[in-house]
């Protein structure tokens, strides 16, 4: 006979609102729903362990498509960084992580220091994150996970209720490591640049070597790029 699955946590927590909701009280679907959701806000928030399959079980034992903040949930424990969450998350939705560089996540009340931008981190909703030359903002995920959308926005003028979006991407996971890899080239590129001698740059055909130009010869040939690093890399250490 299979072992029984000990309660996580976060599942003790859930079944005690559960159970004890409306007891003193009398019977409300709506403090019922807003207990449910601020509980599960609170095992988030306070970094209790979730197991992989807790949101599921919560979804099918305490009737969560009533009471489910999704999105919400995902963003609350990407900015808390309650990895374990972030997983059950993924596990329920079948979605796989999107994790970028230099990633922002957004305004949080629960402690100041959790407002800062990481070098490295998961994205959420209203995450933002350079992305080819623009700071965007993720606005929404594709209800398969095979992308998520983001926005580049134009400056905000006197007057205007909100930024208008510039542009918009569609961003898969391979993407995102695709474009690390440009960048890692990029920099590279930049540093061998900045070491190599003007006679170099003339016999390569570099006439320009200054920021965002440079890599413009290069970034839709990567084999190119790679070969003229290499190129210049060589002479410097020659």
């Amino acid at each position: 006979m299979p072992k029984k699955q000990k309660p996580s946590p976060v599942y003790r927590l859930l079944s005690l609102v559960w159970n004890n909701t409306n007891k003193a009280t009398g019977d409300s679907w709506e403090r019922l729903n807003q207990s449910m959701c601020g509980a599960m806000n609170l095992a988030i928030d306070a970094g209790f362990p979730f197991a992989p399959d807790d949101f599921n079980r919560a979804m099918a034992d305490f009737d969560g498509g009533r009471w489910f903040d999704g999105e919400g949930y995902y963003t609350l424990a990407v900015q808390t960084g309650n990895l374990s969450a972030c997983q059950a998350i993924e596990v329920w939705k079948k979605r796989p992580s999107f994790i970028a560089d230099d990633v922002s996540t957004g305004k949080n009340c629960s402690y100041a220091h959790l407002v800062s931008t990481r070098k490295r981190g998961r994205l959420a909703l209203g995450s933002q994150f350079p992305w080819r030359g623009h700071q965007v903002k993720v606005t929404s995920f594709a209800r398969d996970g095979s992308h998520l959308t983001a926005c580049s926005y134009h400056a905000r003028k006197a007057n205007d209720y909100s930024n208008k979006v510039a542009k918009r991407y569609k961003i898969t996971v391979a993407g995102i490591h695709e474009e690390r890899e440009r960048k890692r080239l990029y920099d590279r590129l930049n540093r061998a640049l900045d070491a190599a001698s003007p006679a170099t740059k003339q016999r390569l055909g570099i006439k320009d070597d200054c920021g965002v130009r440079r890599w413009a010869e290069f970034s839709g040939a990567p084999k190119k790029a790679l070969a003229t690093i290499k190129e210049l890399e060589k002479e410097a250490n020659d």
